[in-house]
């Protein structure tokens, strides 16, 4: 998936390192990630509540709302990420269903998670 991603959206690549915060909670989020090496530390204050791995994505709420950001994501080791605007999400979206699905997969396995542990999701994605 990563190779479609790049040549439909156009979509920056990052490095991030062991310990660096991608973003924080209340912040207003303007892109959303995909990591390609790495996990990535999903927090909501001191509770970890999700590990993305390569192929997960993560932010995308970000894009799909206009609402600070509930948590912080951190880096557990240096890695790399798919950085996406909106404008590269919404032709992606456009233009790949299989991305489309994705997204929709994690937003409702993510709120299934949150409403059976009463509103904090805890789990590893992939």
């Amino acid at each position: 998936m990563h190779g479609e991603i790049l040549r439909h959206a156009g979509a920056d690549v990052e490095d991030v390192r062991k310990g660096q915060t991608v973003f924080v909670s209340g912040a207003i989020g303007t892109h959303m990630y995909i990591v390609i090496e790495g996990q990535i530390e999903i927090r909501i204050g001191e509770r970890v509540v999700d590990i993305v791995s390569p192929g997960g994505i993560f932010g995308e709420m970000a894009l799909l709302d206009d609402r600070p950001r509930a948590a912080t994501a951190i880096s557990l080791g240096n890695g790399k990420l798919l950085r996406m605007d909106e404008k590269q999400f919404l032709k992606l979206v456009r233009e790949s269903p299989e991305f489309s699905l994705k997204v929709l997969r994690t937003v409702v396995e993510r709120e299934r998670r949150a409403d059976a542990l009463g509103g904090i999701a805890v789990k590893k994605s992939a």
